[in-house]
Parts: structure tokens; sequence; C-alpha cells
């Protein structure tokens, strides 16, 4: 399997209920579970996924520290945090990361000091 594509699913639970990390998915690639109303934190599992090049986890609730062995998924490019309830720092490793080329993480509680990685344009509206 190359993908799990279940974002704007209105799924409810945890990413541990929704992907049991005893089964082995060796070539999962990009993982979207993006808009959905996940709670809890990120599984320190998840970086056992070691083909895992894109991690979309935008706008569902969760919550806590970013785990440090996440930052140490080889292939990791693309990481989504935005719009969840974040908090602490985000490990040092993140902004050593050789292929990580985007991370966003707006929309959440992180403690000052903590910023995006790659380039992000924001629309900002004006009413007149």
């Amino acid at each position: 399997m190359l993908m799990i594509e279940v974002g704007n699913n209105h799924l409810v639970g945890t990413i541990r209920e929704l992907i049991r990390f005893d089964v082995s998915f060796p070539s999962l690639r990009n993982l979207y579970l993006n808009n959905n109303y996940l709670s809890g934190d990120i599984p320190a599992q998840l970086s056992n996924l070691t083909s895992l090049e894109i991690v979309y986890l935008s706008y569902n609730k969760l919550i806590r520290n970013i785990p440090f062995a996440i930052a140490h998924t080889p292939k990791l490019t693309f990481l989504y945090l935005d719009h969840n309830q974040f908090t602490g720092r985000i490990p040092d490793v993140f902004y050593k990361h050789p292929f990580l080329k985007e991370m966003y993480i707006e929309g959440n509680m992180f403690k000052q000091g903590a910023n995006p990685i790659g380039t992000h344009i924001v629309l900002k509206t004006q009413f007149y």
C-alpha cells in the first residue's frame, strides 16, 4: 500500500485506533488524515513507517508535543500539522532533517521559537 487517504471523512478517535502499528506498512509513502476529528497525540510508532514522505494531519484535534522519533523518518518530505492543539517545543532535529521541505505548524499552541519550514503563502482578505 502506497497511500492512506481518508481526509475529509469526519473520522473520530485516535491515530492509534485508525492505524494498527502491529501490522506492517513497509511501503506506505503518503498518509492523509486531514480535516477529521482525530484526537490524542501522534504516536511515536509512526516513525516505524520508514517509507513515509507525506504526513498530512492538519485540521484535527491532536494534542501534546510532536514526538522526537517522527523526525527520524528517513524520507519525510512534507509534514502538515497546522490547526490542531499541539503544545510544547518542536524538536530541533526537525530543522536539521535532510529531506523535510515543508512543515506547517500554524494554528497550534507551540512555545515561542517554533517556526515553519518552507515557503508559506498566506492570503489576507481586507474589508472596506
